[in-house]
């Protein structure tokens, strides 16, 4: 897929989703918070972007608010995985981490078929091969406005890696956009180059990029 239509996509995902995720995904990280308001955060960081992840999912289907065209997949069993697809696209939801991936964006760990997905095929952009081409891969992360704390909000972007990445290291991208609360304000956004040098935002599960058999 070339650039210009890499970017076009990305925009598209983002107009479509913001709506739902906003929403849905609010109620979401405000349950898993709730329920987990007697464990120490600080000490068990992975245990709210786990419960907030499976109750988007459940939010996501008992509502039906997802876009025509657009299905629920991932394996909840692994890690609860999930992923938001079309027949063209598919966006795996995770958190950010800074303290791991200067960037924020995570790497694929050693898991062959994430590292697929983390990194583009080699075809890519070719006209001869444009019938053979891959699903878009996009990665969908959220992290904390305020690091730690849900009850100040959180950030929400779409991220195109070009690499696998590795812990320690920024993981390349080519596009990352932010999911915006108000649709006309991602429609006004425009693109530009990714400087790998630029800090975006900042915290996704080390345990479940870590443990690459099973996470998401």
């Amino acid at each position: 897929m070339s650039k210009d239509k890499t970017l076009e996509t990305v925009q598209n995902v983002a107009v479509q989703l913001a709506p739902v995720l906003w929403d849905l995904f609010s109620d979401a990280l405000a349950y898993a918070s709730m329920q987990l308001s007697d464990i120490n955060h600080g000490k068990h960081p992975v245990l709210r972007p786990l419960v907030a992840r499976a109750r988007l999912r459940d939010l996501l289907e008992s509502s039906g608010k997802l876009p025509h065209g657009w299905q629920i997949g991932g394996v909840p069993q692994r890690m609860e995985q999930l992923l938001l697809c079309t027949d063209e696209v598919q966006v795996r939801f995770l958190k950010e981490n800074a303290l791991v991936f200067p960037t924020g964006v995570p790497a694929a760990g050693k898991n062959a078929a994430r590292r697929a997905f983390w990194q583009p095929s080699l075809f890519q952009g070719e006209e001869e091969e444009k019938e053979a081409l891959p699903l878009l891969n996009l990665l969908l992360l959220w992290d904390y406005c305020v690091p730690g704390s849900a009850e100040e909000g959180f950030t929400l972007r779409l991220v195109h890696t070009i690499d696998a990445g590795a812990v320690g290291r920024s993981t390349k991208i080519d596009a990352s956009i932010p999911l915006l609360a108000e649709v006309q304000e991602i429609r006004e956004l425009g693109f530009e180059e990714v400087s790998q040098e630029e800090n975006f935002f900042a915290e996704i599960d080390v345990e479940a990029n870590e443990d690459s058999d099973t996470a998401s």
